[in-house]
């Protein structure tokens, strides 16, 4: 069986969770109060931390849900490689471009990024306990080199990523039975030491 049948075969084991909506929408408020933190630190606009429990159901705490509803709504989040935990390795960051699959990759990106204006979305993947939390970030900057320049932030966007998760980590437990939501110790229970940095290049 070749690579591409096996990740397919990934994919379609997928699913998301049954009150998806409710956890996209009905904690908005309370999302969005946390994860605000985060909007605007190395010109990052969007944050959404993506939880998919070792039954491949997926949850999404979005700043912004919108973007994760596009997909939804109109059933494109499978041909997204960014719900699948099976393409994605361990303490990486990938590029949302490089996610979608070929055939669909023009509706994906006009969905995900066009219509809100993103110039690069990224993921950072941290795989705990049977779980992958997934840190989606996309930024809105137009300077030049933007993947050097995430990728070099790449320890301190998984700090970001580790204090978002870990302000909605008591959301995201009712949606986890019959597991229990992953801790990541006490070393991140404190807002990480991140600096804003304010680079007028950015434009």
């Amino acid at each position: 069986m070749n690579k591409l049948v096996v990740i397919q075969e990934a994919t379609v084991a997928l699913k998301l969770h049954p009150k998806i909506m409710d956890i996209l929408f009905y904690h908005k408020r309370d999302v969005s109060s946390g994860l605000r933190d985060l909007k605007g630190i190395h010109g990052i606009d969007h944050v959404a931390i993506i939880m998919i429990n070792p039954e491949l159901e997926i949850s999404i705490f979005s700043l912004f849900p919108s973007v994760e509803y596009n997909l939804i709504a109109n059933e494109l989040w499978k041909f997204d490689r960014c719900f699948n935990p099976m393409t994605l390795e361990d303490k990486t960051l990938n590029w949302w471009e490089d996610s979608y699959h070929l055939s669909y990759q023009h509706e994906l990106r006009h969905l995900k990024e066009d219509i809100h204006q993103f110039t690069l979305g990224m993921n950072l993947v941290r795989k705990i306990d049977g779980f992958t939390l997934i840190y989606s970030f996309a930024t809105r900057n137009k300077m030049d080199d933007l993947k050097s320049y995430y990728s070099n932030l790449k320890d301190e966007l998984f700090q970001m990523g580790d204090y978002g998760y870990k302000l909605i980590r008591g959301m995201s437990e009712r949606y986890c039975y019959p597991y229990v939501a992953p801790s990541l110790g006490e070393e991140i229970r404190r807002r990480p030491h991140l600096k804003l940095v304010i680079n007028n290049d950015l434009r």
